[in-house]
């Protein structure tokens, strides 16, 4: 369910950012609010397929994955599915404050 509100509400955003027009001022701003926009709609669409519980075992960290479609899916799959759901988690922390960072840049 959070998976697909999240698809729905990115690709609404994304739509919107792609018709209107913010000025040239702005240009910038709207290219990077798109990737985060693009990066978001990927995201969910992990989310939807997999989700993800992180538990302690014996005071070690771990991390649970199932999902509805899991376990339907080949193997080879599954594999391609998390290793992309764990690359878009920690590369996503190197584009969040885009937005934030060119905004700062403008007003300067």
């Amino acid at each position: 369910l959070v998976g697909l509100a999240g698809i729905i509400a990115n690709a609404i955003l994304l739509i919107l950012l792609v018709r209107s027009d913010i000025g040239k001022a702005a240009r910038l701003y709207r290219i990077s609010c798109m990737i985060t926009s693009i990066l978001g709609l990927y995201t969910s669409f992990l989310l939807l397929i997999l989700g993800d519980v992180p538990i302690f075992v014996d005071g070690r960290y771990a991390v649970v994955l199932y999902g509805p479609v899991l376990f339907y899916l080949p193997d080879r799959v599954n594999n391609i599915l998390c290793v992309a759901f764990f690359t878009q988690i920690h590369t996503m922390w190197q584009i969040i404050p885009a937005p934030s960072i060119v905004q700062w840049m403008s007003l300067s």
